[in-house]
């Protein structure tokens, strides 16, 4: 077992590999975030906080469409004023029982109530900036003990390095966390775990917001284990060992675990060769780099051609008055001040492409998905409805991959996490034996717009398109036995289920069965009523002598 202050200086040396991995990215990274997304400045960490940065910026095109790109995802997937996820068993008959489903409902209304305490949908747009700009965003969220909530951080890029296991997923997270050691002390005491200088620091007022730097360092318990080399990882056996570095002192400040990996680190599209992602700020970055220099070259001539240089005497030196309203005065009236023609012949032209490139950069950010509907409206188009579906089902269609990897690499460990949060503090209700029982597991159905979309036109293109084409046949047989083929039962619960309604309000095929029969009875008894009605009107009043050889004159013995 390795002493910890050599622990230490091996978690430091893996950060340093790690960071020289990601080093070959960081060139594009930084021309990515100076056009694009100039809140991650300062990606090495060498530059002051507060800087003022764009400077170089001629052309706002990219920065547009990125923050479009993230307010067009934050409301399509993830807005807290709907219900954008829903808690499913994968055993449809478990779907089928009411108790069942009843937890379903109320665990996913615990796990709502969990995200708006917790401070989730005020920094999501970051964590979608990142992925468009970037490439790779993460996200870490713990739990705040006292406030009873989860509190979650996007981390600046540039404090992040990531290892990937076998399958090419994220499982390993070093992140440099910077504190000041009041900050220290009060998330890891004041112990021995921390250095002599910032537990003095810590004491002193005039010295206690003196910064140090840790490194959060978690991968996977087997790799500790396999090392034989960790230090303090505890007996709780948890998946993953977390551990939290000083780098001054080189001091094991924290030594825990974790259930579930605390981040969730999303790549836009990943090559499969790398670690990192690929974004669409990358993909457009030589068009960006054009739009600006083009739109600084126009400005140039803009200028120019507002203001053009002049053509002045020399023994007008010192003389000139060009302002508004200026007088110059002159002996000889051929020597006038001119302006030089300056030729403008290139400038349409330059517009025209610069137009152009603009317009691939928005194509790479995809903005046109997120705004089919406004701009039909702007254009004056009226659309009917299955024009509207059509169009909301082909965003989901070229969304797809975009979206399911971010299902897999960030909603789907996320909502695993706040749900082990929540169970383990208590505020979930207990599931019901059946299903505890049962040993299924609980998943999750994405239901935000594009979602929903997607599950219109995929899960039910099927059935419309099914009865669609049976109903010229039953036109052309006349025999509508042929839909006697199809369970309309199933048929309204697809439907119901991909148009989001409420599990409380789709009734229990029992109780459906259940009030038919009903229905059906009081039907029949109806019918009785009424064919016993219609036998005494055929009936003369009973007061009224049966007529000879009539069937009541018969029946009351009466002789023709």
């Amino acid at each position: 077992m390795a002493t910890e202050e050599e622990f230490a200086r091996e978690l430091l040396s893996r950060q340093s590999v790690l960071a020289g991995i990601r080093k070959d990215y960081e060139s594009l990274w930084k021309d990515v975030i100076e056009f694009t997304n100039l809140r991650r400045y300062n990606l090495d960490g060498t530059q002051r906080a507060g800087l003022k940065v764009g400077t170089a910026i001629y052309d706002s095109t990219a920065m547009d469409a990125l923050r479009d790109l993230a307010d067009g995802l934050f409301g399509y997937l993830i807005s807290p004023a709907m219900q954008w996820f829903v808690l499913r068993v994968e055993d449809e008959r478990l779907m089928m029982i009411k108790e069942v489903r009843a937890w379903l409902e109320a665990a996913s209304w615990q796990m709502y109530s969990a995200l708006q305490r917790s401070n989730f949908y005020e920094i999501m747009p970051e964590y979608f900036q990142d992925g468009g700009s970037i490439g790779t965003s993460t996200l870490y969220s713990e739990e705040d003990l006292e406030e009873g909530r989860i509190v979650c951080t996007i981390c600046h890029p540039g404090e992040i390095w990531v290892a990937e296991n076998k399958y090419g997923l994220v499982d390993t997270t070093f992140r440099k966390v910077v504190m000041t050691a009041r900050q220290a002390v009060q998330r890891f005491g004041d112990s021995g775990n921390l250095s002599d200088r910032l537990l003095m620091d810590s004491k002193d007022s005039t010295r206690f917001d003196n910064e140090y730097t840790f490194y959060h360092c978690v991968y996977p318990r087997k790799d500790a284990e396999m090392t034989q080399q960790g230090f303090r990882i505890g007996k709780d056996n948890k998946p993953f060992v977390s551990y939290y570095v000083q780098v001054d002192g080189s001091k094991i400040a924290s030594a825990s675990g974790y259930y579930s990996l605390p981040y969730q680190v999303w790549r836009w599209r990943k090559n499969s060769n790398e670690i990192y992602g690929r974004s669409p700020a990358s993909d457009a970055i030589v068009d960006i780099l054009t739009a600006n220099q083009m739109s600084k070259t126009l400005l140039h001539a803009a200028h120019m051609s507002a203001e053009p240089p002049l053509n002045i005497p020399a023994e007008m030196r010192g003389k000139t008055r060009i302002t508004p309203r200026g007088m110059n005065y002159y002996e000889d009236q051929g020597r006038i001040i001119t302006a030089v023609q300056m030729g403008q012949g290139g400038y349409p032209i330059g517009v025209d492409r610069e137009d152009r490139v603009k317009t691939a950069i928005k194509r790479h950010f995809m903005t046109d998905f997120f705004t089919l509907l406004s701009r039909a409206a702007m254009d004056g188009r009226q659309l009917s409805v299955p024009q509207v579906v059509e169009m909301q089902g082909e965003k989901a269609v070229m969304l797809g991959t975009i979206v399911g990897r971010l299902n897999s690499e960030c909603f789907d460990p996320f909502l695993d996490r706040v749900y082990q949060i929540e169970s383990g503090a208590g505020r979930m209700p207990p599931p019901p034996d059946i299903l505890s029982a049962s040993g299924k597991r609980v998943s999750v159905e994405y239901m935000g717009p594009l979602a929903q979309a997607q599950r219109r036109l995929f899960k039910t293109q099927g059935i419309y398109q099914g009865l669609e084409s049976l109903k010229p046949v039953a036109e052309l047989t006349g025999d509508t036995s042929i839909f006697d083929s199809i369970d309309f039962d199933v048929v309204t619960r697809e439907i119901l289920e991909a148009t989001g309604m409420p599990a409380k309000a789709i009734k229990d095929q029992s109780r459906v069965d259940a009030e038919r029969a009903e229905r059906a009875k009081a039907a029949q008894a109806a019918q009785q009523i009424e064919m016993a009605a219609k036998m005494a009107a055929q009936i003369p009043n009973i007061s009224k002598a049966p007529e000879a050889g009539s069937l009541m004159g018969s029946i009351a013995g009466q002789e023709g």
